[in-house]
């Protein structure tokens, strides 16, 4: 869709003008058929608010909240002795002191530490130099996640169950704050309830945010929705602050339960360009680390821009081999190049990856801007590389005619497509082609000439590799989300000129089974050889997420053919079967939904997803932390050489859990700030679009009003229950409907209707419509 307005800023900076989106609340689910009046506000899963918690509590613990003795001792620890909590909180066994000394790195005279808090009864030794929390004590550690409305949860690793922090116990700490807390037992609404103890870590000194009046003063409202608490301007006679303009402010002191934090800020933010500012905004917002230190930028120039002579020994020489790399049109980094040819028994399949490992040594400056990445972070108009660009876009890009040095995996495959046998090793290469995913689709559909005759014939021989895999994918029950994706065409300006729908092309999908093929090759050969490495692990939808998704199910009529655990088959089934109907892909959004999320661990427990017995990331180390750890394993059991070549510390066990905790933590990290940036964007887009009707459909229905997704632009927002008229509607539960009491008239999930944007609120990354009519 693209701009038929020009811009009103009057709507970006009076979003008072407009009605807020609502407030949901956590609970329990309503009952069939409860009323919702229009004037109600979102009450989320249940009537009960965060407050009505909070005060059922008090009358449950006797009154007025007061702070116990556990939370008196703690106040009284060294904050070093709390970062020892912190971790045997965390672990789900005991540790030794060895292993405690492996995550507390900072952290000295530790035995002395562990002594004290024996000494005080807050650990236990079950064994001879094993501590453990004491477990009489209930004390969970982990990091908050808040909700706008002002309560939160700790996720916490060891119990697997996040224990719920209410208004007031959020009251001190900001979301992705580490800390400790003493547990309560679950209630009938199925909390762990939660009673702060400490804030052991700080999770950010920085904030961002609009400047706004707020009675006697200046206040920042955080353009994250998470951060609740009142923030006061510290007066600053030098620096002259204007209301409404957006700002990088410090955190001089944090909100207490009865009084306000204070900032001071630090610099004013230019929102000519809402790319440039959304981006900067996430930068900050998620402390994504944005600049490399001199000695990394020093260590990745001092390879120059050729490769070492000495660099190409002992490995295999595929440079007259016409592996080709295929990639975006707008990709400027190429790490994995293909090759296919037919053998009498199948397919030889090779994979090769730029080998950044021969680089990005352990230990060395380069290893820690690495580390502290995790990944690359990819914007709209912007990448933050894990790696400089002398490495990423230089002597790690497997530029066309170029020789590089890559680590390959070298697969057989037999006529059906199935993985035979694989084998890993060091190359020198060249690429033979640098190929847009367009070109590749041209040439294999023969509306394009190849650059080369054996060009050519690569290409087909993947085609022809795909086709099985795509068979094979279909046989085990691998699930399939190949839904348009959005994208966003720019004007000259560096404003959104529309928002697209993109498709993806079997060139895309060749490269993709491809890539699936060698890190199932590499997860086996890990497996086989019991060499340590992070396995990319997908684990069962499960809880709540399966139970919501088996509600959707039979609302719209389909029963569910699995008893307690859902098989990968079992989803694919399920999409074959409503791929004709009128609401497939809601279904296939709520098979999304239910997924759990994919996370990196020392142990291969296999991927539902893809129906896989074992997995891992090998195919992208210049942009991801954990293919460059499977490729260092792979150098290793290739060079003969331990572990300890590659994972630092005695303990290589908990130093590779470490890894895998916090790659996954910074990938979910990357995946925020990209989504948090992408929001930004449309809501600043569809700003111009407040009165004007869409056609959209249903996708989601809730006592508090209906979730729409628009046909043009493909975006999503709600219309809130108060937006439907002046009637009361009645909420179905097992239905899942909203019924006006008095006309009759329904809407369920799949209704197409017309609805008009009334709101965009930025701050709150929310689209709000009103019911119009039918569509």
């Amino acid at each position: 869709m693209t701009r038929k307005k020009p811009r009103q800023q009057a709507n970006k900076d009076q979003q008072t003008s407009h009605a807020k989106s609502p407030k949901k609340q956590q609970g329990k689910r309503q009952q069939a058929n409860s009323q919702a009046r229009p004037e109600q506000r979102d009450s989320g899963r249940g009537s009960k608010s965060p407050r009505a918690d909070r005060d059922a509590r008090r009358q449950r613990d006797g009154g007025r909240l007061q702070p116990n003795r556990l939370q008196q001792s703690m106040v009284e620890l060294d904050p070093q002795a709390q970062q020892v909590l912190v971790v045997l909180a965390a672990a789900e066994q005991a540790l030794s002191t060895r292993q405690c000394a492996e995550q507390l790195e900072a952290v000295t005279d530790l035995p002395q530490l562990l002594e004290g808090l024996q000494q005080r009864q807050f650990v236990i030794q079950p064994a001879a130099d094993q501590w453990l929390i004491n477990p009489s004590l209930h004390i969970a550690s982990g990091a908050v996640s808040a909700h706008a409305d002002g309560y939160g949860f700790v996720l916490t690793p060891a119990a697997h169950e996040d224990v719920y922090l209410d208004e007031q116990q959020m009251a001190t700490v900001m979301h992705g704050d580490t800390v400790l807390v003493q547990t309560r037992s679950a209630t009938s609404r199925n909390k762990v309830y939660g009673e702060l103890l400490a804030v052991v870590g700080r999770a950010r000194k920085f904030l961002v945010g609009r400047v706004v009046e707020s009675g006697s003063g200046l206040v920042l409202a955080p353009d994250n929705p998470r951060i609740t608490g009142r923030l006061e301007l510290l007066e600053q006679a030098a620096v002259k602050i204007t209301p409404g303009v957006i700002v990088v402010a410090e955190i001089v002191s944090y909100p207490q339960p009865e009084k306000a934090g204070i900032v001071r800020v630090m610099r004013e933010l230019d929102d000519s360009n809402e790319a440039g500012l959304a981006t900067e905004i996430a930068i900050i917002q998620h402390a994504l680390p944005e600049r490399f230190s001199a000695a990394c930028l020093q260590q990745a120039q001092s390879f120059g821009e050729q490769i070492d002579p000495d660099k190409l020994q002992h490995r295999e020489d595929l440079r007259e081999l016409p592996l080709v790399t295929i990639d975006g049109a707008d990709a400027r980094d190429f790490d994995d190049a293909v090759y296919c040819h037919a053998t009498p028994n199948g397919w030889r399949l090779l994979v090769a990856i730029a080998d950044v490992a021969s680089y990005v040594l352990p230990g060395t400056a380069l290893d820690d801007d690495a580390w502290e990445r995790g990944t690359s972070v990819y914007f709209p108009t912007r990448v933050i590389p894990m790696l400089p660009e002398a490495l990423s876009n230089g002597l790690c890009s497997l530029r066309p005619h170029e020789q590089r040095l890559a680590l390959v995996c070298d697969m057989q495959l037999d006529n059906q497509g199935k993985l035979q046998q694989s084998r890993h090793y060091k190359a020198v290469m060249s690429s033979h082609a640098r190929l847009t995913y367009g070109q590749a689709q041209a040439i294999i559909d023969g509306d394009m000439q190849a650059p080369a005759p054996a060009v050519l014939s690569n290409l087909l021989a993947l085609h022809s590799v795909f086709e099985l895999q795509s068979k094979l994918r279909e046989q085990r029950g691998a699930l399939a989300f190949d839904r348009p994706e959005s994208m966003f065409l720019w004007n000259a300006d560096g404003s959104i000129a529309s928002i697209e729908k993109t498709s993806r092309m079997n060139s895309h999908k060749l490269i993709e089974e491809s890539m699936i093929l060698a890190n199932v090759a590499t997860a086996r050969f890990l497996q086989r050889r019991q060499q340590p490495a992070l396995y990319r692990v997908h684990a069962p939808p499960q809880g709540r997420k399966l139970e919501e998704l088996q509600q959707l199910l039979l609302a719209r009529g389909i029963k569910p053919t699995w008893r307690e655990q859902p098989e990968p088959r079992d989803f694919a089934q399920l999409q074959a079967q409503c791929a004709d109907r009128e609401d497939a892909h809601i279904i296939d959004e709520a098979l999304l939904r239910a997924q759990s999320l994919a996370v990196y661990l020392p142990e291969n427990e296999g991927h539902f997803g893809l129906a896989l017995d074992a997995y891992s990331h090998f195919t992208s180390p210049i942009r991801r932390y954990p293919d460059l750890v499977v490729h260092r394993a792979l150098h290793a059991l290739i060079d003969q050489q331990p572990a300890s070549s590659y994972i630092p510390g005695d303990d290589v066990a908990t130093r590779l859990d470490d890894m895998a905790a916090h790659c996954s933590m910074t990938e979910r990290r990357a995946e925020e700030a990209a989504r948090d940036v992408e929001w930004r964007l449309i809501c600043d887009y569809m700003q111009d679009f407040i009165g004007t009707q869409f056609k959209a459909t249903v996708t989601g229905i809730k006592p508090f009003g209906m979730f729409v997704e628009l046909h043009d632009p493909v975006v999503s927002g709600l219309v809130h229950i108060s937006q439907m008229g002046k009637d009361y509607y009645l909420y179905d539960e097992r239905t899942l409907q909203l019924r006006n009491r008095r006309s009759g008239q329904s809407f369920s999930i799949s209704d197409r209707i017309t609805v008009t944007l009334v709101d965009v609120d930025i701050d709150q990354r929310k689209l709000n419509f009103a019911l119009t009519g039918p569509a």
